[in-house]
């Protein structure tokens, strides 16, 4: 996927708001860490996308060109816009 590589760690941080509903900001927070193990799920899923029908292309292309180049980059494309269309799951869920 031509996208940038994301850092190797994020620091979330989370402000208390009021010390009055520690109720209301513990719920914040298992909210926001469940977001956040969901999104690294989709990002684990989409890799394993990507790699899997990328090796397969690969694999398929080297010996003896079983594929010719132009399936080889069609499935390479599949793949991605596959990976695309998994991250979006979650926004379509919700509508």
């Amino acid at each position: 996927m031509a996208a940038s590589p994301a850092p190797a760690a994020q620091a979330i941080t989370i402000r208390l708001s009021s010390a009055a509903n520690p109720a209301r900001e513990a719920s914040r927070v298992a909210n926001t860490a469940a977001i956040s193990r969901g999104a690294v799920s989709l990002i684990k899923q989409n890799y394993a996308i990507v790699t899997g029908l990328n090796t397969l292309a690969l694999v398929l292309a080297l010996p003896g060109g079983l594929v010719s180049p132009v399936m080889t980059a069609m499935i390479s494309n599949g793949s991605a816009i596959m990976a695309a269309i998994n991250g979006m799951r979650p926004i379509l869920r919700y509508q």
